[in-house]
């Protein structure tokens, strides 16, 4: 026994000694900080970048990292042009308020500074969800960023796989200046918003396979937005159990089997500056396969204001709408046309008691079946419904102060329409020129008293007021002469600056009138529609490609404006 004590004391010396050293040489070892943002609270993220986010030469590399903090002090995320990836089955986790930035080069400090086109900040998915929130509030901001490839389905319990680039649920949230392409999921092959109220704003959505934005109980505000060319078996938006307010957008060459552009189903859904041209209800397994832009399926309420439908088709029923099950519909200062069906209705199918209330629009070229009601009520009120319709023996039409091709019911303010050809109605129908012309028919033969104004709007579908003279016009265009319209030596004068524009936003401007602007590409292509209040409105082209647009103003006038 005493043998081995000088071995352990040995042993307990040389222990002591090396834990000392070490301790006493503490200061030699290096801490990595968390992601520490700058004096303002934002944090940078850069490829490549090694630091702690405190500023861009000292930028973090990792989003994940940065969107995970739970470093309190982090109130932004600026990120540089890049790719970003959150690694394989991962996600970008959101659970706290925070605004994340992208489209920076990597030296700005104003967010102004932002060239969202030339920066280009992906987001790719790698077998999952992009991003995931989670009780987020209104504070929460997610701007200029490209999402790609987001994937989630059914897993091996046949539970759906819910939103491709977002899973949205309890969150309220703004998405703005964002692109979403080539997403795909179960439900909501871009975004799935599940119970919150998020607020989409200026995003394009494109190359979709499966509903492009799934509204799930929830509360929406979809403003400014583009989707082309998404394919689902229900459409490119799908709204169930859902109040959503769809606004200034654009819908184009989208294809579902039920609404080739929007689906409703128990919601309450209100359309706003539309259009929908060359969507598609395409012939599939669900045994609907109706409405080439929207598909209202069970008792919902769809409103629809100012809107265009132009060119739509379905391989069964409703060129442009279908209507079933106990729906409510509204539709004011809106026209349809050159839209087809193969079986029924080229323009609105309706049954299963559904309401229909139209107001001041324009139903023109759409053949013999235009209009046919199953069962329910239709009541058109100073519209102008050139092409026929086709009430089932269980249906009802009333019509006031309109005028109906066929039709010789001159009661309630009606129009015989015996010996009436489209060119005393329209200024050039042979060129889709569907405004009046000119001492035509419709002018002045509307009544004041059945257009709401405080409800139904202002403003006709061209962005003109929507009674000029004393008496409201017949049809989706109020008519203005010459002494008071385009040609008025007292009309007003607008303004948009700057121009040539960088990205971001310009403005336009008249001191006098509010109405609609209309921007165009230079093949003549619809891309954006802004209202002016209060003698200005700003014009978002963030996600535009450079060249040359022309601006049109609701009195005529027209600007070129050049993108940089």
């Amino acid at each position: 026994m005493l043998k081995k004590l000088p071995l352990l004391f040995y042993s307990f010396l040389f222990l002591f000694v090396f834990f000392s050293g070490n301790i006493l040489n503490a200061k030699t070892i290096k801490v990595v900080a968390g992601p520490t943002p700058d004096a303002k609270g934002i944090l940078y993220v850069k490829t490549g970048g090694t630091g702690d986010g405190s500023s861009w030469s000292n930028a973090l590399g990792e989003l994940r990292t940065a969107v995970e903090s739970t470093n309190s002090a982090i109130l932004q995320i600026w990120v540089a042009a890049g790719t970003y990836t959150p690694m394989y089955g991962k996600t970008f986790l959101l659970k706290r308020d925070i605004k994340i930035y992208g489209g920076f080069t990597g030296t700005e400090n104003d967010i102004q500074q932002r060239d969202l086109k030339t920066n280009i900040t992906i987001l790719k998915g790698l077998s999952n969800t992009i991003i995931k929130t989670e009780g987020l509030t209104e504070v929460s901001v997610l701007d200029g960023f490209t999402m790609i490839d987001g994937f989630t389905d059914y897993n091996t319990s046949g539970t759906p796989g819910f939103g491709g680039a977002i899973s949205n649920r309890s969150s309220s949230l703004t998405i703005s200046n964002c692109i979403f392409k080539d997403n795909k999921a179960s439900s909501g092959g871009a975004i799935y918003s599940f119970s919150g109220y998020p607020k989409i704003k200026n995003c394009t959505f494109i190359n979709h396979k499966s509903n492009t934005i799934y509204n799930d109980s929830n509360s929406a505000l979809i403003a400014d937005c583009t989707f082309e060319k998404n394919m689902s078996l229900t459409s490119a938006i799908k709204n169930e159990k859902s109040v959503v307010e769809i606004t200034n957008c654009n819908f184009t060459e989208n294809k579902g089997e039920d609404g080739g552009a929007v689906y409703n189903e128990r919601s309450t859904v209100t359309f706003t500056n539309c259009n929908f041209s060359n969507n598609i209800s395409s012939y599939g397994s669900s045994g609907n396969n109706g409405g080439g832009a929207i598909f209202n399926a069970w008792i919902s309420t769809i409103k629809i204001y100012n809107c265009s439908f132009v060119k739509n088709s379905a391989s069964r029923h409703g060129g442009a709408i279908v209507s079933n099950n106990y729906c409510n519909v509204l539709i004011v200062n809106s026209i349809f046309a050159n839209n087809s069906a193969k079986t029924k209705a080229n323009e609105i199918y309706s049954t299963a008691d559904n309401t229909l209330n139209i107001i001041n629009s324009t139903f023109v070229n759409a053949g013999e079946d235009a209009i046919t009601l199953d069962s329910g009520s239709v009541n058109f009120t100073n519209c102008i419904v050139w092409t026929d319709i086709n009430i089932d023996h269980s249906s009802t039409y009333t019509s006031k102060n309109s005028i109906i091709l066929g039709k010789t019911d001159s009661t309630n303010g009606n129009l015989d329409a015996t010996g009436i050809n489209d060119t005393q109605i329209f200024k050039n129908p042979s060129t889709e020129d569907y405004t009046l012309p000119e001492g035509g028919i419709a002018i002045n033969k509307g009544n004041n008293s059945l257009y709401d104004s405080s409800i139904y709007g202002t403003l006709d579908l061209s962005g003109k007021t929507r009674i000029n003279e004393t008496v409201i016009d017949l049809g989706a265009y109020e008519f203005f002469n010459g002494s008071l319209g385009i040609e008025d030596t007292a009309k007003p004068t607008f303004i948009a600056y700057p121009n040539p524009v960088k990205g971001g936003i310009f403005t336009i401007e008249n001191s006098a009138t509010d109405g609609i602007a209309v921007l165009y590409d230079i093949s003549g292509k619809q891309v954006k529609m802004v209202k002016i209040e209060n003698g200005k409105a700003e014009v978002n082209i963030t996600n535009l490609p450079k060249g040359i647009y022309l601006l049109k103003t609701f009195n005529g006038k027209a600007f070129k404006i050049i993108v940089e």
